[in-house]
This record gives structure tokens, C-alpha cells and sequence, in this order.
């Protein structure tokens, strides 16, 4: 809540909300490790203890992408939730089938399996929208195997197939 009201303060103009995003609208608890800003979850890292991190559980409102953006159409989106990439892209499947933004996340195999999602399912529904993927850096695109396989590779873009956005929206 601190960081948001700090958020909000900095950037008056910034539309900015207290939740968290994920494939369903719900209520959940989010571990933040007061000590450690960037490795607080909605669901606990193993690899911080309480020493380290002093985490604190707060009461969260879950909301998707797609209810919160409504019928804006973003050009890029950035996500970064310690392993949740593939429920808030679940919860964003409206926005991207029909703005087809670029899309820029972070991805660590270790933090998604803490919300029991894979490599292999984030490709696959990026795949499934019509997305590739590709390194930050330029490299790619990726199959799902290399996708998968990845161990160096934090930081991804995935932009919409230039095939299936005409398919889509009928222009070539």
C-alpha cells in the first residue's frame, strides 16, 4: 500500500491502482518482503527468509488485465510478478486478441513453478494468441523448446506473428 500511495503522489497523472492482476477476479494474500520490494508475490519465494526479507501479509484484490483495461488499447504492455506471468496473461486474453500489444516480461522457470505454471504453458499460450518470443536483446524468435529450455534468458518480448495479426484483422 506504501508504494502505491507513493506511486500515485509522484505521478498524479498516472491512473494508478492498489491490486494485483492474475487470470480471475479473487481476493488473495500477498507476501511483501519489506526488506526486499522485488521478490514479494503472490505467492512466497522460498529463497528469502524471514531474516532477509521480513515479510508481511497483506489482503490483496485480484483483478485481470482485461477488466481493468477495458476497451483501452495499450501498444506494449510490461509485466513483472515473480512467477505470475501466465495468470495475468490468462486474465488478458480479450486485450491481447484484439490490440495485439507488444508485450515485455519477465520469466524465471523457478517462480512460475510456484504457481504451478511452466515454461512450456507461457509458450504455449503465447503461441496460441499469436505471439512470438524473443530475448530483450534482440535474439529470437524462439522456439518453445529453446523457450523452455532457457536459463540465462530473464527478460522476454513477445510481439503478435505478423501471419496471424492479418488473420485477425484482415489486412495483410
Amino acid at each position: 500500500p506504501e508504494v502505491a500511495a507513493e506511486l500515485a503522489r509522484k505521478f498524479p497523472n498516472v491512473d494508478c491502482r492498489q491490486m494485483a492482476l492474475g487470470a480471475s477476479a479473487q481476493t488473495a494474500e500477498f507476501c511483501h518482503f519489506r526488506n526486499l520490494d522485488g521478490w514479494s508475490g503472490l505467492r512466497r519465494s522460498p529463497q528469502i527468509t524471514d531474516q532477509q526479507g521480513q515479510p508481511e501479509y497483506i489482503t490483496v484484490t485480484v483483478s485481470t488485465l482485461d477488466a481493468e483495461i477495458g476497451k483501452h488499447t495499450p501498444q506494449v504492455i510490461k509485466i513483472d510478478v515473480e512467477g505470475a506471468e501466465l495468470a495475468v496473461l490468462e486474465g488478458a486474453r480479450a486485450t491481447l486478441t484484439r490490440s495485439r500489444p507488444i508485450i515485455i516480461f519477465e520469466h524465471v522457470a523457478a517462480a512460475a513453478a510456484l504457481y504451478g505454471a511452466s515454461s512450456q504453458a507461457l509458450f504455449d499460450l503465447l503461441h496460441e494468441l499469436g505471439y512470438e518470443t524473443f530475448s530483450v536483446t534482440g535474439d529470437g524468435p524462439f522456439t518453445r523448446r529453446a523457450f523452455s529450455e532457457s536459463t540465462t534468458v530473464v527478460n522476454w518480448l513477445a510481439r503478435p506473428d505478423a501471419a496471424t495479426t492479418s488473420a485477425l484483422t484482415g489486412c495483410p
